[in-house]
């Protein structure tokens, strides 16, 4: 008797199933995305076609996902450069920034998308915003070596001033990665070369870290000062001689002497003019 009924429903069911997937395929998907996800996920396929009929259903073109992130951000993360064009022609808010702060600039200047750089900076692209940990596009591209953009920035006004929550700025992590170039036009375009970070740490003692010997005479030829010490007391030259560096060694030394030989005959002059008196 149950063997029979459940071949009875067995039966049921098979008759029943041709009916449901004919009826669930012409009444469309058994569940469909909203606008906005829609949309976002036509931006990471390329798909414009997607996209149009996305904002024709409703869609905000900047509408994001959990991270904060927008269809521009996915397009650019993706390199779909037609999509890119499509959504900043649509209206796509070129500052909007993701749940940390950062804005679809500061993704490209750490990914070193040049096309994408040209596009977002062309379209009017703030170069001065900063994300929560207080990074902007010209550290971040200073941070990963991207001189190409790092120039970019510079000639649109990057403060190269700013640092982030810890004191770090371009010019301490281009000092660090021995960017020497990068360093160059950080300089030039009016970084502070004595700039400390929260922990003490200035341009010249992060070259000397990393034994950049060509940098970190770059920067004493600029003014560093080689008398600064971090929170721990550490000096350019106790840096030096902790590597067990040479030429860094002889390259602080040497400056350190010139000042003091300065220092003395600035002060035998004064003592000479005291005596005139």
């Amino acid at each position: 008797m149950k063997l029979a009924l459940v071949r009875s429903i067995y039966l049921q069911l098979n008759r029943l199933l041709p009916v449901l997937l004919l009826s669930a395929l012409a009444t469309g998907p058994l569940y469909a995305l909203e606008p906005g996800q829609e949309l976002l996920l036509a931006a990471r396929a390329g798909d414009i076609s997607r996209i149009k009929s996305a904002l024709m259903g409703g869609a905000d073109v900047d509408s994001v996902n959990s991270a904060g992130k927008t269809a521009l951000m996915g397009a650019i993360r993706a390199k779909n450069y037609r999509i890119v064009d499509y959504l900043l022609a649509e209206g796509a808010n070129i500052d909007k920034v993701d749940v940390r702060g950062n804005s679809a600039l500061m993704m490209v200047c750490t990914s070193g998308d040049v096309m994408s750089f040209d596009k977002l900076v062309h379209a009017g692209a703030s170069v001065n915003l900063q994300a929560l940990d207080g990074s902007t596009a010209l550290i971040n591209a200073s941070f990963y070596g991207h001189k190409e953009l790092v120039s970019g920035l510079l000639a649109r006004g990057a403060d190269p001033q700013a640092v982030r929550k810890n004191g770090m700025g371009a010019l301490h992590h281009a000092a660090y990665f021995g960017f020497q170039d990068i360093v160059q036009m950080l300089l030039t375009h009016g970084a502070d070369i004595n700039s400390a970070a929260e922990d003490g740490m200035t341009p010249l003692i992060a070259a000397i870290s990393n034994q950049h010997v060509d940098l970190s005479e770059l920067l004493v030829m600029n003014g560093a000062d080689v008398k600064l010490e971090t929170k721990r007391g550490k000096t350019a030259l106790a840096n030096a001689q902790l590597l067990d560096n040479s030429d860094l060694v002889s390259l602080i030394e040497d400056k350190v002497s010139e000042l003091e030989e300065e220092a003395a005959a600035a002060e035998a002059e004064q003592q000479g003019g005291k005596k005139k008196k």
